[in-house]
C-alpha cells in the first residue's frame, strides 16, 4: 500500500511541477527509516526535501484531536479553524486523518518547513477512492507550501 500511495502521490506531485520522488525507491523498507545513514541516502541522492506523513487515525469516528500531539499550539488551532472555516458540514467525525510536515535537508541538519494536517471528511466508497482523494489533499498542502519551500532554497517567488 505504501508503494502505491507514494507512486500515485508523486505522479500528482510531478504534474504540479514538484521534482518527487518515492521513499519507496531510495528505502524500500520501512525499518530502514529509522537507519542512522538515512539523511545520508537521501542527500546521496540529491534530495533536498523530504515530505512526512504518517497516518494520525483512520476509520470513522476520528477527529482532529488526533495530531494534537504532533503539532505546536498554535498549528493546532490554525488547523481547527481552517477546518471550520471549509467544512461542508458540521461533522466532527474523520475519515482518515493524516500528519504531514515537509523538511529540508542537508548532511547536517533538517529544518522544517511545513507542519499540520490533512483529513478526509467525506464518506468514500472504496480503499481506492480514499488514497485518490488524500492523494489530491497532499498536493493541495504541498502548493500551499510551495513559497515557503521557494524562499528556503533561494528561488525567487512564481509570478502569479
Amino acid at each position: 500500500m505504501r508503494a502505491e500511495f507514494e507512486r500515485g502521490l508523486v505522479v500528482k506531485l510531478r504534474e504540479n511541477n514538484f521534482d518527487a520522488v518515492t521513499s519507496y525507491d531510495i528505502v524500500p523498507e520501512v525499518s530502514e527509516l529509522d537507519d542512522p545513514d538515512f539523511i545520508g541516502r537521501m542527500t546521496a541522492g540529491e534530495v533536498l526535501g523530504v515530505l512526512m506523513m504518517r497516518p494520525a487515525a483512520v476509520g470513522q469516528g476520528y477527529s482532529l484531536e488526533a495530531v494534537r500531539d504532533q503539532v505546536s499550539p498554535e498549528t493546532f488551532r490554525d488547523i481547527v479553524a481552517f477546518a471550520k472555516e471549509i467544512s461542508s458540514s458540521d461533522k466532527v467525525h474523520l475519515m482518515a486523518v493524516v500528519h504531514m510536515a515537509i523538511y529540508m535537508i542537508t548532511l547536517d541538519e533538517a529544518i522544517l518547513i511545513s507542519a499540520g494536517a490533512t483529513w478526509l471528511d467525506e464518506e468514500v466508497e472504496d480503499q481506492a477512492q480514499v488514497i485518490e482523494r488524500l492523494q489530491d489533499l497532499v498536493v493541495l498542502n504541498m502548493n500551499a507550501a510551495r513559497p515557503a519551500i521557494r524562499e528556503h532554497l533561494g528561488l525567487a517567488p512564481l509570478e502569479k
